[in-house]
Parts: structure tokens; C-alpha cells; sequence
């Protein structure tokens, strides 16, 4: 999702037409809009897409299955907002409790054709690993059941914990004690 919003508001080498000064501030007014609206079970309510550089990853996933559809339409032109529209689907029948046979099937479906389309419409820059990966995610969903089943949005508050904890850990990995011979042999030398 960050990659998209990139493509279309940001600083981006991809192919696709930036929004004008005008159309963003469109999105951002209509983001705003539906700040007041939103309930208190989201993490976070929306707020300017100018500011997406410091979006958490709830703010994209808001954007990506929520308010997306209705922020975007009518601002971006017909290809990229159907594109869009083609992950948005796609997202949100994988993010269903229980997806039956037909939503899984839907979603592969949209998913490749997002894939297929990616090169044409931000060009090659756009496809990376993590596009490609959306071709597997409906066989993830098969074998682990929906999105939130194996996401890691409950741990995305709690990262920075991990991070300052790691040196201080009481268990340190192993490279981290290892002294063999190359290492005895390089104090010898010096």
C-alpha cells in the first residue's frame, strides 16, 4: 500500500501521473472527513495523506480495506483507481473469518491480474518481491486461514520493545561469542 501511495503522491521514479497539489489535498479533506466518522474499534483514525510517510501499517491496512475506495474515486484516473480496486477486493475477501471456495478463488484471480497489470501501469521499477508474493497469499490463506490469522499487526506498537531489548538479552547468540581459531589467529598476528 505504501508503495502505491508513493506511486501516486510521492517522490517516485514509477510511470504513473502524480496527483496535483490539488488532488492530494482532495484525499486528505476526505480522509479528514472520515476521521470524525470512524469508529473507536480502529486503531487509528485517518488523517492526512500527505503525512503517509509516518503512516503505521494499521493506517495502510485502514486505507487498503476501508476508506480507499471512497477517498480515491474520482481523483485518480480510471486505470490506476481500478487497479487499486483490484487489491482492495481482493484483501478483503482474504480478510473475511471464514473465506469460502469462491472468495479464495475471486481473490487469486484478482490478485494475478494486479500482478500482470502492475508493469504496465507504474512500469518495471514497481515490480519487486513483495508483488510477486501477492501470487502466493491465497494459498497462505488456504493452508493458515485469513489475513489476521498470521499477521503481525499486534506485535507493530511493540517492535521498538524488541528492538532496544535485543542487545540487553540475557541469551545472546551464538556469533556473538564465537572466538574460534580465526579469531585467536588475527590477535596473534596483530
Amino acid at each position: 500500500m505504501k508503495k502505491f501511495v508513493t506511486a501516486c503522491i510521492g517522490e517516485s521514479t514509477y510511470k504513473c501521473k502524480r496527483l496535483t497539489k490539488s488532488d492530494v489535498q482532495k484525499i486528505s479533506n476526505r480522509l479528514l472527513t472520515i476521521q470524525s466518522y470512524c469508529p473507536y474499534e480502529f486503531a487509528r483514525k485517518p488523517r492526512c495523506i500527505e503525512e503517509y510517510i509516518h503512516y503505521k501499517a494499521t493506517e495502510f491496512r485502514h486505507l487498503l480495506l476501508y476508506t480507499g475506495p471512497v477517498v480515491f474515486r474520482d481523483i485518480l484516473e480510471d486505470d490506476p483507481y481500478k487497479h487499486f480496486l483490484l487489491i482492495h477486493s481482493a484483501s478483503r475477501a482474504l480478510s473475511k473469518s471464514h473465506p469460502c471456495d469462491g472468495d479464495l478463488e475471486f481473490a487469486e484471480m484478482s490478485l494475478k491480474v494486479y500482478v500482470e497489470c502492475c508493469q504496465h501501469i507504474y512500469g518495471d521499477t514497481f515490480l519487486t518481491y513483495n508483488i510477486h508474493g501477492l501470487l502466493h497469499v491465497v494459498s497462505d490463506v488456504r493452508t493458515l486461514g485469513n489475513l489476521d490469522n498470521y499477521s503481525a499487526f499486534p506485535y507493530e506498537n511493540n517492535l521498538m520493545f524488541f528492538r532496544n531489548n535485543d542487545h540487553q538479552s540475557q541469551i545472546k547468540p551464538l556469533h556473538r561469542h564465537y572466538k574460534g581459531p580465526m579469531t585467536e589467529n588475527y590477535k596473534n598476528i596483530s
